[in-house]
């Protein structure tokens, strides 16, 4: 192979680089804080040749996670800096930034998580820089993820103050710099309403079925199936379907649904129901059968982390 082809494939795009690039991109800042954090960050990814790596220099990314469920939100006391953080650290080697997330967190808290929503990824919910003492200067990403609601078990290496705090009292306890971000999951969480009536309906539907668990999530409550996502009543109106991606241009062809979007593009094999599409129990059950048959298709998802 020529040296020219060595530099190109050498040049070639990341693809995890490009990926977190495309998501921090498409964050809508909370405040102005985020808003700077989120220029720092992409100037900084196109800048540094191995941005993950915090042993290739002073500035590197890190991943965090915003573990909540309905007992609020995970925080524990940083054992050297005495202060109430979220858990979370740097990017191991060969490791994608919410994948250190998710691992570092069920290190330090002993809880079983998994990507909130029933999400294949946990979904990027906050970008901060900050000094991450010693030097050097963390681009953290943070990630939100469902902690259930059992006690956190910390390791007896790992700090063993771990608990659950309702929203206002994280706020009150947490990193003063924290403070805009869990005001503003708090509050979504806390404003976003859900058809209890069409819940109970699904509920009924679904009784039969064998490991079913509901969460509830930013936008509404999902119904989940071996872990995978089924159906979700959403906090918007109507019924999410999870569907085969080879049917749903069919099925969102059907009077009263339609492809669900995220920033403005659909998303293929789920689809949103309007109220009247799951008015009758015949219309409800045929939608609830389409979301149970795919998530039944799918391997059956294992909760928690491992080493990337």
């Amino acid at each position: 192979m020529t040296d020219k082809a060595d530099s190109a494939l050498s040049k070639r795009p990341d693809p995890v680089v490009c990926s977190v690039q495309n998501e921090v991109r498409g964050r809508t800042p909370i405040d102005e804080r985020e808003a700077a954090s989120i220029e720092r960050t992409l100037a900084e990814l196109d800048r540094l040749e191995d941005p993950f790596g915090a042993a290739a220099g002073p500035v590197h990314v890190t991943g965090s996670a915003m573990v909540v469920g309905p007992r609020g939100v995970v925080l524990l006391k940083h054992r050297r800096l005495g202060l109430w953080v979220q858990p979370g650290g740097h990017v191991d080697p060969g490791e994608t930034p919410w994948a250190a997330a998710e691992r570092e967190a069920v290190e330090e808290t002993g809880l079983v998580i998994a990507p909130a929503g029933g999400a294949e990824r946990a979904p990027l919910v906050h970008v901060d820089v900050h000094d991450g003492g010693r030097g050097h200067t963390h681009l953290d990403l943070r990630y939100l993820f469902d902690g259930g609601g059992a006690d956190p078990n910390p390791p007896p290496e790992e700090s063993q103050d771990v608990h659950w705090f309702a929203w206002a009292d994280a706020v009150a306890r947490a990193e003063p710099s924290m403070a805009a971000l869990l005001r503003h999951l708090g509050s979504y969480d806390r404003d976003v309403a859900y058809d209890e009536d069409l819940a109970d309906r699904v509920r009924e539907l679904i009784a039969a079925e064998r490991g079913v668990t509901e969460q509830r999530m930013f936008g509404g409550l999902a119904f989940l199936v071996d872990g995978r996502m089924a159906v979700g009543v959403s906090g918007q109106g109507g019924l999410m379907v999870r569907a085969d991606p080879g049917e749903s241009d069919r099925l969102a062809a059907t009077a009263g649904a339609s492809p669900m979007e995220m920033k403005g593009r659909p998303m293929k094999g789920w689809l949103r129901v309007e109220a009247e599409g799951v008015r009758t129990k015949r219309q409800l059950s045929r939608w609830v059968n389409i979301g149970v048959g795919y998530a039944r298709s799918l391997p059956p998802k294992v909760k928690g982390s491992t080493r990337r």
